[in-house]
């Protein structure tokens, strides 16, 4: 099983439609299993044009769309799309953006669960990760992706860097002028293992799309996108891996990942 975490950035379609085709084209290539995609547009109907081709083409018929307008959202949610059969697929919490599904007969019902979390500070991201993991609860093989948009204390990030950051990452990413960690260091607590850094060094996985330098948000290389996996998953993965190669690097403002199963 090939299991992936991207973020489409703006629906695959924003600023320009010919956006489209290279993220579709990403996906083709990596022709994954199992695939989380984060920023995909809140609504079914036309406009969401890369659902709809996702759908249409059927490479995955098993899907979940995170495509409810609350209040509390902006214009962008999350989507799982598998080969697989799930025993159940669910829109998971009530203030965040996150999707489950759960495939039978894989490491006793295997759970994948596809997150968004909050773009704009660690205040607000902290409860969304609590809700999910409480959600979640005592899954024993349990799969945790997306764009957190939250930094890694185990990345060692010094402080210094924040004399380098834009306001707009000091409002994300620091508390008090000081680096926060607090939404990664919540999954962590759960038991929960960074799956990347079973494999690489955080240096190895952290770079800039060519799409990534103007956005204010990411002018320094920093991760921001986790695979995460309760230990009792780990004896199960081959390779990781970050895609940045490539119609990958003009497809979006993230990479892909992709994590290989034996």
């Amino acid at each position: 099983m090939k299991l992936m975490t991207y973020n489409i950035m703006e629906g695959g379609v924003k600023p320009e439609s010919s956006r489209l085709e290279k993220v579709l084209q990403v996906i083709a290539e990596q022709d994954a299993d199992t695939v989380g995609l984060q920023e995909t547009l809140l609504t079914r109907g036309k406009e969401n044009e890369l659902i709809n081709v996702l759908r249409e083409k059927g490479t995955y018929p098993h899907s979940v769309v995170f495509d409810g307008q609350r209040d509390w959202t902006d214009t962008t949610g999350v989507a799982l799309f598998s080969k697989y059969a799930a025993s159940f697929a669910r829109v998971v919490g009530e203030k965040v953006k996150a999707v489950e599904m759960t495939f039978p007969k894989m490491m006793g019902d295997l759970s994948v669960s596809n997150v968004y979390l909050s773009h704009v500070s660690e205040a607000t991201r902290l409860p969304q990760i609590k809700e999910v993991l409480q959600e979640l609860g005592r899954r024993k093989y349990s799969i945790l992706l997306g764009d957190f948009n939250a930094l890694s204390p185990q990345d060692k990030i010094p402080q210094s860097a924040v004399e380098h950051f834009s306001d707009r990452m000091k409002e994300k990413y620091c508390k008090d002028g000081k680096l926060c960690y607090d939404t990664v260091e919540a999954v962590l607590e759960e038991g929960y293992m960074d799956l990347g850094l079973q494999f690489h060094k955080s240096e190895e996985i952290t770079d800039k799309t060519d799409l990534s330098g103007g956005t204010g948000a990411h002018t320094r290389p920093i991760r921001m996108d986790f695979i995460f996996a309760k230990p009792e998953v780990l004896p199960y993965v081959k390779e990781f891996v970050m895609v940045k190669e490539g119609v990958a690097r003009i497809a979006s403002d993230h990479f892909p990942w992709y994590r290989q199963f034996c």
